[in-house]
C-alpha cells in the first residue's frame, strides 16, 4: 500500500466563538485528558508542535523547544499556566502527531493519529469569526475498534466544551495520488490549514456542510 493510501476517519468541530478557547490552562488539559487514551494506543512517541507569536509583534515567534505529549509539556504553552508567560502570546495553532512525522517517514506509513487546534481569530484579526476554534482529528481506520471508541468519547467531550456550530466527519485516505508518480496532494496534515474550505472566506458565509470542500457528513 502506498503511503498516501492509508484510510482514516476524520472529524471536524467548528466551535462557538463565545466558548472558552482550547488553549487556556483549564481547557488545554481537558483536551489532553480526553485524547490521552487515543494517543497512548498509537505507535511510537507523539510529537507536539505549537505556533504562537508575541501579541506586540507577529513576526516574533514564541520558542518552546521540543514539546511532548505530557502534562509538563502542556504547561509550557497553554495560556494561564503558572509556567508560561502567556499574557504576551497570540496563539495560532497546536498540532499533535502520533507518531511524529519523522518516524512516519522512516516507517513508510503515515501517523496513526493527527490532531490540530486552530485559532481562527489569529488570521482574521479584528474581523469577526463565524466559528472558533477549529478542531481537526484524524484516526487511522485500521486501528482497533477500542481506539476508535475512545476517540468518539473524546470528541463527545470536546463537543460539550466547544458547542460547535458544525460537527462533521469523513472517511478519506491520508492523501490523493498525483498521476502515476509517487507524489500526492491534499494530505491530512495540511488540510486544517489549506483545502478544508471551499474557495472564499469561510467566516463570511453560513457554517454548514456546504462550506467544506470535500463531501463531509454530520458527525454521528
Amino acid at each position: 500500500m502506498a503511503y498516501q493510501d492509508r484510510q482514516y476517519s476524520v472529524f471536524l468541530l467548528l466551535g462557538d466563538p463565545d466558548a472558552e478557547p482550547l488553549w487556556t490552562w483549564e481547557r488545554g488539559f481537558e483536551l489532553f485528558r480526553a485524547f490521552d487514551p487515543v494517543v497512548r494506543a498509537c505507535r511510537g512517541n507523539p510529537a507536539v508542535r505549537v505556533s504562537q507569536s508575541l501579541t506586540t509583534n507577529r513576526r516574533a515567534a514564541v520558542k518552546f523547544g521540543r514539546l511532548t505529549w505530557t502534562p509538563a509539556s502542556f504547561e509550557q504553552w497553554v495560556h494561564g499556566s503558572p509556567h508560561a508567560a502567556s499574557s504576551d502570546w497570540d496563539f495560532f495553532f497546536a498540532e499533535v502527531s502520533a507518531p511524529s512525522g519523522a518516524v512516519a517517514a522512516r516507517d513508510g506509513q503515515p501517523p496513526d493519529f493527527f490532531l490540530t487546534v486552530r485559532n481562527e481569530a489569529y488570521l482574521t484579526g479584528s474581523a469577526p469569526v463565524a466559528f472558533n476554534p477549529s478542531l481537526f482529528v484524524a484516526l487511522a481506520a485500521d486501528l482497533p475498534k477500542e481506539t476508535h471508541t475512545a476517540c468518539r468519547v473524546a470528541l463527545a467531550k470536546m463537543t460539550t466544551l466547544l458547542r460547535p456550530r458544525l460537527a462533521a466527519e469523513i472517511s478519506r485516505p491520508w492523501g490523493f495520488s498525483v498521476g502515476s508518480s509517487a507524489g500526492f496532494t491534499r494530505a491530512i496534515q495540511d488540510l486544517p490549514h489549506v483545502g478544508l474550505f471551499r474557495i472564499g472566506p469561510p467566516h463570511a458565509r453560513p457554517v454548514t456542510l456546504e462550506t467544506l470542500e470535500e463531501p463531509w457528513k454530520p458527525l454521528t
